[in-house]
């Protein structure tokens, strides 16, 4: 009896670990893909001239170009992580 209780527990443990690391391999690689909106945002911070509001708006508005196919949606989400399909390019 006590045998099919650790095997249950061992069990229940391999699945919580694998399910973590299955939450792990979605997390973005990079920072910028963490947050994509830091750098312009840090630029600004940096930035003291008068207009710039205005330039900040505008650069941010020029450089947004949604996906227009679902492949490229599917593309764009993937940046930065790290998939199966991604090792078998390389």
């Amino acid at each position: 009896m006590s045998l099919i209780v650790i095997i249950l527990v061992d069990i229940f443990i391999l699945i919580n670990v694998f399910s973590g690391l299955r939450e792990i391999s979605n997390w973005p690689l990079s920072p910028s893909a963490a947050q994509p909106c830091y750098a312009p945002w840090q630029a600004y911070c940096q930035d003291t001239a008068s207009d710039r509001e205005i330039r900040f708006l505008e650069q941010q508005i020029t450089l947004y170009s949604p996906p227009q196919t679902f492949v490229e949606r599917l593309q764009e989400s993937s940046k930065g992580r790290l998939t199966s399909a991604t090792l078998k390019q390389r």
